[in-house]
């Protein structure tokens, strides 16, 4: 970034200002991948590699020249601290503790904490020097300081003349002084000379950079100068939709294909902005308008393939993606919304194996492996499903479903101390899950931990409005526990959300013959019969509790008739009692 001007042997500054010009430039060519490539390796902070550059990644750039200079060392040499990430450099060369911190500064880590204007940086230096205009600097054996030069630039650099600052602060001096023209001409040309184009491809570096109210306010700056610019409008319309602005991202479609009818972008904004309002028969026009002026878009094809299964136009979905993975085999999308289709058709076998190729493209795709392990379940495949449902929380450990449908599996599989394990996270990663709970109260019943299911079972219970489930299971906890009064209550809590709950009826039943109270058990096993006529188990019961009944009615006849029988005799001897006294 340093050269010698030939013309008047003046070091300067080049392609600084990288963040805010170079976007238009590659822009304008169409490539919208731009921030990942812009800055040299080693002079580049952190978010400027990862694709996210702000305005003081200039300035590490020119600290980072500063310390090369100083230290004579590469950037990849310049060790790192292990706890912070900041480059130690302090014992590779002797300088002032001003400029030592003025340096730390500009290449602070965070971007948040180095100076955020070249101004700024430019004073501190100005003060550094003014402060200590006459030292010399010398490395720690005391030799002057040979300036350190990448081999592939050193012809580039003739021998210097005389300098009256010392090289560090002529480097820092040219870096921050170009970085604060740099911004200079970028406010000027910005806010005197944008044209319509100017002010688009500004927009486009801020969607990129996701800072939408600046874009759209760019894209709103080009219709203003430019009313019929379509690239504008489309940017609009896809600023809104980003920021969920559905109603006017469609407008902003609209505007942009009556301008250009052939605008296929727009036409598949306009799909993707429907879908999201739910108008899926009109996004499935947009979306063939689009493809037939762009057949080879693979992100139309799976867009419109994504509509059909929430139209349920399954067949026409696989369809689809069937086109998009001839387009392109790897598309692990394609793959994986192809095995949604299937699965909605309930043809389970195929679904696996697209999900299979979907993972031979992604195999660290959790949600993949989630939808596989459940349509392996549906196939009864119950060991492969819980390895897959294992491979997912594995990947995704925070993924709740994955982790509730595999203690679920488990549990098919007779596991039940492991699915607990399951549910222990499913329940920590949603404490409000009803479903959770009620089947981590199941599992414990299952294990015979009855006190800790009555308690899941409670905390379910108190998640749900009717949750006759939940005191259905809870009356066969206390039934197991022999505690028969708490289950009919339990039992009539679950029949008085879920009426026709048969089973619950049965139960019921149950619980009252072991409290003898055989008529009101009959009436319950009459409502599980009415709710549910071949019920065996209900009609053998109640035989047996009608026998009980009789049974029981004979006993209280002959006890009846006991007792009379000793009434009158013990009235008889009161009468013989009362004559005796009367006497």
């Amino acid at each position: 970034n340093i050269l010698r001007r030939k013309s008047d042997g003046k070091l300067v500054l080049i392609d600084f200002g990288a963040v805010k010009q170079v976007s238009t430039q590659i822009l304008e060519g169409g490539n919208t991948g731009f921030t990942v490539a812009i800055g040299t390796p080693g002079y580049r902070p952190s978010e400027q590699a990862n694709g996210y550059p702000k305005l003081s990644s200039d300035i590490y750039a020119v600290g980072m020249i500063g310390i090369v200079g100083l230290t004579g060392l590469r950037p990849h040499q310049l060790p790192l601290h292990p706890d912070t990430g900041e480059i130690t450099w302090h014992n590779q060369i002797s300088v002032s503790a001003e400029l030592a911190d003025t340096l730390d500064k500009m290449v602070c880590y965070d971007f948040r904490e180095r100076y955020q204007s070249a101004t700024l940086a430019l004073q501190a230096l100005t003060t550094i020097t003014n402060n200590n205009n006459t030292n010399t600097n010398t490395t720690k054996t005391g030799a002057t300081l040979v300036l350190g030069i990448a081999s592939s630039i050193q012809p580039l650099l003739p021998k210097p003349r005389r300098f009256k600052l010392k090289r560090y602060q002529v480097l820092l001096y040219t870096g921050v002084i170009g970085l604060g023209f740099a911004a200079t001409v970028f406010m000027v040309h910005t806010f005197r000379g944008f044209s319509a184009k100017d002010w688009y491809n500004q927009g486009e570096t801020f969607l990129e950079l996701k800072r939408y109210e600046k874009a759209l306010d760019a894209y709103n700056r080009a219709v203003e100068i430019r009313s019929e610019y379509a690239p504008a409008w489309q940017g609009q319309g896809k600023t809104l939709f980003a920021l969920k602005y559905y109603e006017e991202a469609l407008n902003a479609y609209d505007q942009a294909i009556q301008i250009e009818p052939d605008y296929s972008a727009a036409w598949k904004g306009r799909g993707k902005t429907l879908e999201q309002l739910e108008l899926y028969d009109a996004a499935i026009k947009a979306f063939n308008s689009a493809l037939e002026l762009q057949p080879n878009d693979l992100d139309a094809w799976i867009s419109l393939g994504n509509v059909q299964v929430k139209s349920k136009n399954y067949f026409d979905a696989i369809a689809s993606f069937d086109k998009a993975v001839k387009l392109k085999p790897d598309s692990y999308q394609a793959w994986y919304r192809r095995g949604w289709a299937l699965h909605n058709l309930r043809r389970y076998k195929a679904a696996v194996e697209s999900y299979d190729r979907a993972l031979d493209y992604k195999p660290n795709s959790a949600e993949a492996w989630y939808q596989r392990g459940n349509d392996l379940s549906n196939l009864r495949k119950y060991k492969d499903a819980a390895k897959s449902y294992q491979q997912a929380v594995q990947f995704q450990p925070n993924f709740y479903q994955a982790w509730y449908s595999w203690g679920n599996t488990l549990n098919k599989l007779g596991k039940y101390q492991e699915a607990l394990g399951s549910f222990e996270q499913a329940v920590k990663l949603q404490p409000k899950s009803y479903q959770a709970w009620y089947s981590r109260g199941w599992t414990l019943h299952q294990v015979q931990r009855y006190e800790d299911a009555l308690e899941a079972y409670y905390k379910a219970i108190k998640l749900q409005s009717k949750p006759y489930q939940a005191w259905y299971s809870r009356g066969n906890t206390f039934y197991k526990l022999e505690r028969y009064k708490d289950a009919i209550a339990s039992y009539q809590q679950a029949v008085n959300y879920k009426p026709d709950y048969s089973q619950a009826w049965y139960s019921l039943g149950n619980a009252l013959v072991k409290r003898n109270q055989y008529k009101k058990a009959i009436a319950a096993y009459d409502k599980a019969v009415r709710y549910q006529p071949k019920y065996r188990e209900a009609i053998k019961a109640r035989e047996r509790a009608n026998s009980e009944l009789e049974a029981q009615k004979r006993e209280q006849e002959i006890g009846n008739r006991e007792s009379g029988t000793g009434n009158r005799e013990s009235g008889t001897g009161n009468r013989e009692s009362g004559i005796g006294n009367r006497e």
